[in-house]
């Protein structure tokens, strides 16, 4: 109850801080560059609401994220702009739900009404494994603006820096002064007390999964992401231990029904490809699986369908709002087939199942807008992950997570 009222009392600080700004302050909004750096990113309102209160009033740049819920910028910026639209004659909706809606949030609001044109110098991100910010996922705005990954790293720690950002292949080189670094090669990683090589022994091409002895306590822990190593930071003896790390994939969301192991990361283009290759006019925006499995004990109307194919993968994937209407042109069952073809065809072990009939065509659902962000929220309030901390899922694991997404499917 402490931290609610607390929480509570800031939102309203905040809302009254943030008014004041706008309507005093700044009312006449000059016209002047409004920011130069744009650090998108999965965070907390707070970061959110900074990020809003500098784009409107700063001529500093700006590295704070976009991405918070609609409800609670709403009701920091409710009496602003309503004052706002009584001495324009014009309403505006300030939205920083997704990522993807910075360049509405620049484009959309009073900044525009007034002729002026935002600037971009480059758009940064941090990248947090699995679930963090897919920066192929920005390609739509203004060409020639730098989009890059800045660093990888965790709640645990930060485990690399990237050197070279404008790279269109992001690589980390490990940052041996923040973390101890042990690595288990990817082919003993399910076993319970599997033996590690230090950074110096590692392996170009290999993959490992890895394990940190942090500043904070942390020893010897399981990261659970999975990197590939790509080489050595100029090949020198005295930097030979700063190894160039990409991000492949976190074993909680290793696809395993029969054996196959798949990983997002073969996973996610899978499906990319499957929709840009037969709807290159639609974009995706979220999607997540899950193994039919998961299905067992469940009981819920238009289920059966799924229980009667036998071990398959269950796609739920939601459409840019804009791409909505070509909805009743997307067949699922199509894309549901060019997945299943792709995965054969990128992936030995989901092929030999496939051929010998253990695993069985995939099921495609396309959900409701806004679908991915109930399950945040869900997620965030069934277990002890913060607003800050959470990543996106690409797996459902769990019979709660499954239940939602196929509540949230739209019914053709």
């Amino acid at each position: 109850m402490k931290y609610v009222l607390l929480s509570s009392a800031f939102l309203a600080v905040s809302a009254v801080i943030t008014s004041y700004i706008f309507f005093v302050m700044n009312h006449d909004f000059a016209p002047i560059s409004i920011f130069k750096i744009v650090f998108v990113g999965f965070a907390a309102g707070v970061s959110c609401t900074l990020g809003l209160v500098f784009l409107f009033i700063s001529t500093q740049p700006v590295s704070r994220h976009f991405d918070a819920k609609r409800a609670f910028i709403h009701f920091l910026l409710e009496y602003g702009l309503r004052l706002y639209g009584k001495r324009r004659k014009a309403r505006f909706d300030v939205s920083c739900e997704r990522p993807r809606e910075t360049q509405e949030i620049l484009l959309q609001t009073f900044l525009k009404a007034q002729g002026k044109q935002p600037t971009f110098e480059k758009i940064t991100s941090r990248s947090k494994s699995e679930g963090g910010i897919d920066i192929t996922s920005l390609s739509y705005l203004p060409k020639g603006i730098p989009i890059y990954v800045l660093s990888f790293n965790g709640s645990e720690g930060l485990y690399g820096v990237n050197l070279d950002p404008f790279s269109t292949s992001a690589e980390f080189v490990a940052l041996i002064n923040c973390c101890v670094f042990e690595f288990i090669p990817e082919e003993n990683i399910s076993e319970s007390n599997p033996d590690t090589l230090f950074i110096d022994e590692v392996e170009v091409g290999k993959k490992y999964e890895m394990v940190i002895t942090g500043e904070s306590g942390l020893y010897r822990y399981r990261v659970g992401d999975v990197v590939e190593i790509t080489g050595y930071y100029h090949k020198t003896p005295k930097i030979n231990l700063s190894t160039g790390i990409y991000i492949t994939y976190g074993i909680g969301t290793l696809l395993n029904m029969v054996g196959e192991k798949v990983s997002s990361d073969v996973v996610r283009n899978a499906v990319r490809d499957a929709v840009s290759m037969n709807y290159p006019d639609v974009r995706l925006v979220y999607q997540a699986v899950a193994e039919s499995n998961i299905t067992i004990e469940l009981s819920l109307d238009g289920l059966s369908e799924v229980k009667s194919k036998g071990s398959h993968y269950i796609f739920f994937l939601e459409l840019e709002e804009t791409s909505r209407d070509l909805l009743s042109e997307f067949n699922t069952k199509v894309i549901a087939e060019s997945i299943d073809n792709n995965l054969y065809s990128r992936h030995r072990f989901y092929q030999n199942f496939k051929d010998t009939k253990q695993i069985h065509p995939s099921t495609v659902y396309i959900v409701h807008p806004g679908a991915f962000y109930k399950l945040r929220d869900y997620v965030i309030a069934n277990s002890t992950a913060t607003a800050n901390q959470f990543k996106m899922l690409e797996k459902l694991r769990t019979e709660g997570t499954f239940e939602l997404m196929f509540k949230n499917r739209i019914i053709e």
